[in-house]
């Protein structure tokens, strides 16, 4: 019976775990507000008609003002992200700093968390996003 209990045990540690590695499959798990651990951005992920938009809630430190001086905040710097086979693709984030728009795509990792992949020619950044509410 010990032999049984343990083998169960075992099993299903296992199919949590592997569970944990398979991101959410349904729309809109991105709706609600994120930051990250590169830059401290805050970013709130809304849907727009058919597509999804990120619009800017605190940006990150040091870049608090606009080129023209002006508080920064409620900017939308990522649009037209499309749900697609469990990821958000062929979307495009305006990169202040660089006064450029950049492809993007989201890949959520869990339920609370996702990757932001931003390329611009053959250069590609990966920054890891988590949910704060």
């Amino acid at each position: 019976m010990k032999h049984w209990l343990l083998l169960f045990l075992i099993l299903c540690s296992y199919s949590i775990s592997a569970n944990d590695l398979i991101p959410p499959k349904r729309e809109g798990n991105i709706v609600g507000v994120w930051t990250n651990d590169y830059d401290h951005a805050v970013m709130e992920f809304k849907k727009d008609g058919n597509t999804y938009v990120g619009i800017l809630v605190k940006p990150a430190k040091g870049h608090e003002l606009d080129k023209n001086g002006n508080p920064r905040k409620n900017e939308r710097l990522i649009s037209g992200l499309k749900y697609e086979n469990g990821n958000y693709v062929n979307g495009e984030i305006y990169i202040p700093k660089l006064d450029k728009y950049m492809d993007c795509d989201i890949k959520p990792t869990t339920e609370d968390s996702f990757k932001l992949n931003i390329r611009y020619g053959i250069m590609k950044r990966t920054i890891k996003w988590r949910r704060i509410k």
